[in-house]
């Protein structure tokens, strides 16, 4: 813990963290928060909620029921029930969008405070990519862009991920 790391921007201090969580999604917040409650050292990258609040279509309604659709808090008092008492309005069933996201933006901030939201841009760039690359499927050119994909993603030589040792493998 504490020692100095090679990030992606240049040498600062970092904690190394027992388990690194990408995204800040419902399953994401879930899993770091019964993490944390097992004592595990656990480091959250991502914008909480952004899947939901930037790709799901305005006015969506939550098809799953209310039951299902607590983020799984291990201490109980963090589910949609509290939520909605502490806001001191009603949730319509079913579960509007912008009631969840704003559940789990509630559920963030009494449970992962310290998210780091420094990768984000990363992240963005990274799908622009995915969907470049999906786009181009069927030209030639379209192994080149994986291949320059994957380098992106396993990052510089100092914080290999394990990916570069995968990315000859991947093309061949």
């Amino acid at each position: 813990m504490g020692d100095t790391q090679r990030s992606f921007w240049g040498w600062q201090k970092m904690r190394k963290p027992d388990v690194v969580v990408i995204g800040a999604g419902p399953y994401g917040l879930a899993a770091a928060a019964h993490l944390r409650e097992g004592g595990v050292d656990v480091r959250v990258f991502g914008a909480p909620m952004s899947f939901w609040k930037e790709h799901m279509p305005s006015g969506m309604l939550l098809r799953s029921p209310w039951g299902a659709s607590h983020i799984g808090d291990p201490s109980g008092p963090l589910s949609l029930d509290a939520f909605e008492r502490e806001r001191g309005s009603g949730i319509a069933r079913p579960i509007p969008l912008a009631d969840f996201v704003a559940y789990g933006h509630w559920f963030q901030r009494r449970v992962l405070s310290d998210i780091d939201r420094e990768l984000d841009t990363v992240f963005e760039r990274v799908w622009i990519e995915l969907e470049r690359v999906q786009l181009d499927a069927g030209r030639d050119r379209s192994g080149a862009m994986r291949r320059g994909l994957l380098e992106q993603l396993a990052g510089p030589r100092e914080m290999d991920l394990g990916l570069r040792r995968e990315i000859g493998k991947s093309e061949t």
